[in-house]
């Protein structure tokens, strides 16, 4: 069949143009009647035409479905019917097509299309069957059959690992014998990555058969001695730690010769005190292996807690006067902060001479001086200009104390806002390569809806190298309610960047496991399956998924494709069998004790839980569902799950913002009642006072006439009073948008000029620091009001 033929009729596909579709079909039908590639064809043409009459059971699950009559061995009309599966969302027909077809006409090409279809479908258990099967095909096999036997136990380690669900009872009791037995009878093992997978099979689905675990422990032991593979070493520390001290003991003497860890040395301080030995005995054995180090120096501390229970004044003397004026130092005594006696180490600390910035930022740290941040500052600030250009300094913990201590309260006042940003616009001209601060200032200028100003600051933190998941939150947090300008590179650079990035590591990691396969870089495996769940289940790539819908509404832009999008992701963790988001943002940058769910009232933008996700999800679903009036299985299970422990209401309140609840509402209404509340929710779609200022200006007239936009669009509703109010609703918000930055922008310049005359701004001149000018906030401001306007 002609590629060119083929290739138009999925144009005519795209286009809905199915009249010329229909005829090109049949025109192949007539040249090869007995195509089973072009009996799909027609199929999927056919659900492609008209999705909601395709009836399932009479024109596919009766011919291909799991009790269907047909089983075809082509490849092409394979691969189609797996994508037409997927699209109905039957997940074990879409891969059964290809596992029917193997062993009705087992082939190789066959057996590796199905472990290939496995693999990108994330489908552990199929990807375990057809590994199995390869092993038949010896003769045809570019890789040794051996291999597939440790294929098969990786597979059946991620399918207990991270689809555990998945797994019948029979399963859970035949699997990992098989997957065991497999392994044994290819003994003796080729390599460490061949033992690895062993240790893997034995770690996570036989942790407790003491008959298999010194199998493996009898393997691994004469390695040790070659080189220390970093997985074997944690079989031999976990494995031995509570089962035999003296082997335990040894081997850590053989580790430490290769390797300075600081896990090995505690389970060897751990197997000397099992064994008798004296504390110097095993501190003299570290020094003799290790030398002296960072892991040596804390092996002191551990040694102590672990023979005497308490840290000797002695080991605080040896370890801080060594460590004092080291980055790690803060660290370190943080995670031993109960067990070191407060007042010897603030002995050590005030005895020692040698004080640059990173020995006073660590006292400070540790809080053992009660000296203010200021002055700390003050005896540091020549460094400041003294350092490279692009360094940065410890200085900025002084700063940042400051502005915590203005912000981290309950709803902190405009003019503590300002004031911290002048601490920190001025500090960051001295140091303008500190992550910290910088960071601080995105988020106070997001905070204040100044998203132009925030942006810019960015810029320049995305030159770091900065991890992509974990930090752009800061930015593309809510930004369809916060910045919707489409021309600037806010989106349309920057953001396509940042999501191109999920896209093409997704497409990708399929094709690096199939090579981690086949190079037998087996340690790799478990690792990517467990960073494309994770990819695929990102709060961030997901909260920007809900962030472009709302977007495209807002701006009257096609949703087709996007829709398609979220249907295939949604059927993709479905397919994966995940549960939950996964939360990659990286809440450290602000300081150790803030984490998603306590968040301070200066970081409420970026108050983003699992709920908020699945319900912005399930409204985009209310909304596609709304204009036929028909019901979503996955919308209606979804609330019934939500409504177990929580009413929907609290749900509703718990996760969301008051103008995404009034929206939520709006839709729900509509979707559930028919619009019988639609008049009353009508009724309230003024700017709240408690609105009219910061972030939540922009963000409420933003949700407000997104949902009022959509409900315009709705040819559902059909009453002209109601549709009349809507129009009415939209004109009055866009009315009093002018007035309402106005107002702001005022409230902006106040802050700026209570600065300036007020006891605030004693607390900038120590420091040698400015107030913050009103230009800058109001020009940023101004861009907004364009961008919000012109929608």
């Amino acid at each position: 069949m002609s590629s060119k033929i083929e290739e138009e009729i999925f144009q005519c596909i795209e286009r809905s143009n199915f009249k010329q579709c229909n005829e090109k079909i049949a025109l192949l039908k007539r040249q090869f009647p007995k195509s089973a590639y072009i009996s799909t064809l027609e199929i999927y043409a056919k659900f492609k035409q008209s999705p909601t009459k395709f009836d399932y059971e009479k024109d596919l699950g009766n011919l291909y479905g799991v009790n269907g009559s047909l089983i075809t061995s082509d490849l092409r009309a394979l691969d189609l019917l797996h994508k037409l599966f997927i699209e109905l969302e039957r997940y074990e027909e879409a891969l059964h097509v290809y596992e029917a077809a193997n062993f009705k006409y087992t082939s190789y090409e066959l057996v590796s299309q199905w472990f290939e279809k496995a693999l990108e479908d994330f489908h552990f258990n199929h990807m375990a069957r057809s590994s199995l099967q390869m092993v038949k095909f010896k003769e045809v096999n570019p890789l040794p059959s051996r291999n597939y036997y440790f294929w098969n136990a990786l597979c059946v380690i991620a399918l207990f690992k991270f689809q555990n669900d998945k797994v019948t009872e029979q399963e859970s009791k035949i699997l990992p014998q098989l997957a065991y037995k497999n392994l044994c009878n290819v003994k003796p093992f080729q390599s460490n990555q061949e033992l690895i997978v062993f240790g893997l099979l034995i770690e996570e689905l036989f942790p407790n058969d003491e008959e298999k675990i010194n199998e493996l422990i009898n393997l691994i032991v004469p390695q040790l001695s070659k080189s220390v593979d970093l997985y074997l070493k944690n079989f031999i520390l976990n494995f031995l730690n509570d089962r035999n001290p003296e082997l335990l003991f040894e081997c850590c003497k053989i580790i430490l010769k290769h390797i300075d860890d600081f896990e090995a040395i505690k389970s060897l301080l751990h197997a000397a005190k099992e064994t008798a030995k004296t504390k110097e005995e095993a501190l003299s054995l570290i020094d003799e292996l290790v030398g002296d180090s960072r892991n040596s120096r804390l092996a002191r501390i551990e040694c102590d807690l672990m023979f005497t229970r308490e840290v000797s004044k002695k080991i605080t003397f040896i370890l801080f006067g060594k460590n004092h004026n080291k980055p790690c130092c803060a660290v370190d005594m943080l995670h031993y902060q109960e067990q070191i006696n407060q007042d010897v180490l603030k002995d050590v600390m005030q005895n020692i001479t040698e004080r640059d910035v990173i020995h006073d930022s660590n006292v400070f740290k540790l809080k053992l001086e009660d000296v203010d941040p200021i002055d700390f500052y003050q005896r540091h600030k020549d460094s400041l200009s003294e350092k490279s250009k692009t360094d940065y300094s410890q200085s900025s913990i002084f700063i940042l104390a400051l502005v915590k201590r203005v912000l981290l309260k309950n709803e902190p006042t405009l003019d503590d806002i300002i004031l911290s940003l002048s601490l920190l616009e001025n500090y960051q001209m001295q140091d303008p390569h500190n992550y910290d601060t910088k960071t601080w200032i995105i988020a106070i200028y997001m905070h204040l809806g100044l998203v132009p100003l925030a942006y810019s600051h960015y810029l320049d933190l995305k030159v770091k190298n900065i991890q992509n998941d974990s930090m752009n939150y800061l930015i593309y947090t809510r930004f369809s309610s916060l910045f919707p300008s489409k021309q600037d590179d806010f989106l349309n650079k920057t953001f396509k960047e940042d999501c191109a990035l999920y896209d093409v590591s997704l497409e990708r990691v399929p094709q690096f496991l199939k090579i981690s396969f086949e190079r037998k870089a087996y340690c790799k495996i478990l690792g990517m399956f467990e960073f494309r769940s994770k990819l695929e289940r990102s709060s961030s790539k997901w909260m920007k998924t809900c962030e472009v819908l709302q977007m495209s509404r807002l701006c009257n832009d096609k949703r087709a494709s996007l829709l398609q999008k979220l249907h295939q992701d949604w059927g993709k963790l479905a397919l994966m069998g995940s549960t939950g988001w996964s939360d990659n943002r990286d809440w450290t940058i602000f300081g150790n004790d803030i984490k998603n769910e306590n968040l301070p009232d200066i970081l409420d933008y970026l108050k983003v839980n699992d709920e908020w996700i699945s319900l912005n999800c399930v409204k985009e679903f209310m909304i596609e569902c709304i204009p036929t009036g028909k019901k979503s299985s996955m919308v209606d299970e979804y609330l019934k799950n939500l409504s177990k422990d929580l009413s929907l209401e609290n749900v509703l309140a718990n996760s969301l913002t008051k103008a995404e609840v009034w929206s939520f509402k709006v839709i729900y209404d509509i979707y559930e009642n028919d619009g019988k509340n639609l008049l009353s929710f009508l009724q309230d779609t003024s700017i709240p006072a408690d609105s009219k200022s910061g972030w939540k200006l922009t963000h409420t007239y933003l949700m407000k006439l997104s949902t009022l936009k959509t409900l315009d669009g709705f040819k559902r509703i059909k009453d002209k009073e109601t549709k009349k109010l809507i129009k009415e609703a939209i004109k009055n918000l866009r009315e009093s948008c002018d007035s309402l930055y106005q107002a702001y922008s005022l409230k902006l310049t106040a802050a700026c000029d209570a600065l300036n005359n007020s006891g605030n701004s004693e607390l900038l001149k120590p420091l040698g620091f400015m107030p913050l000018g009103v230009t800058g906030l109001q020009n940023s401001l101004l861009t907004v009001q364009k961008n919000v306007r012109n929608l």
